[in-house]
């Protein structure tokens, strides 16, 4: 079995190596109809990693995971996101190997509490 993102294909497991894999946070407009989650999917094309349907379009923002090969294809994907009727807002949101040790996290927040503090 092969899986297919951002045109590459490669066996599930296998890292995904060449490729951003990055969440597109969206909110949408107050007069966004139930057909623009589904209008997303289809702009997204072979970019998308996975996809949801939200319940309730003005009460929480909607995550789409997507891949991409460079910054600029990241860039291309959020502003055809922003594009699609009833979306307000597109932002780009990369994280962290989450096999990682997250107390670097727990630092920072200590560090940022005592900024602040004092």
């Amino acid at each position: 079995m092969w899986i297919i993102e951002a045109g590459i294909a490669r066996r599930p497991g296998e890292p995904a190596e060449g490729l951003l894999v990055f969440d597109l946070l969206l909110t949408f407009r107050d007069d966004a109809g139930p057909g623009v989650v589904n209008a997303l999917n289809k702009a997204m094309d072979s970019h998308l990693i996975g996809a949801d349907h939200p319940s309730n379009l003005q009460l929480a923002s909607y995550a789409l995971p997507l891949a991409a090969r460079s910054t600029g294809e990241v860039e291309q994907l959020r502003r055809r996101a922003a594009g699609v009727s009833g979306v307000a807002k597109a932002r780009a949101f990369f994280f962290r190997d989450m096999r990682e040790d997250l107390g670097w996290l727990d630092d920072a927040i200590e560090e940022r509490v005592k900024a602040t503090a004092g």
